[in-house]
């Protein structure tokens, strides 16, 4: 479902659709680091601890979002 998911955003992006191919992989990201914390151990995605993959995945998706707001403000 990740990959299916990455792949829309691939092609969101590719057809100038920047926002909502951010917006997605920024969703996708939150999605999963609440996911990981919620299933813990039976989690199919495991790198670290639960604390450390759920602190990057809603990092990153938070971090997504305020960068693209960031640069959306400056143009």
């Amino acid at each position: 479902m990740v990959a299916v998911l990455v792949v829309i955003a691939t092609l969101l992006a590719l057809l100038k659709y920047v926002e909502a191919a951010t917006m997605l992989i920024a969703v996708t990201a939150l999605v999963l680091g609440v996911l990981r914390l919620v299933l813990g151990d039976t989690s199919p995605w495991k790198v670290r601890s639960r604390g450390f993959d759920a602190f990057i995945c809603i990092g990153l998706g938070l971090g997504l979002i305020l960068t693209y707001l960031s640069i959306g403000q400056l143009s």
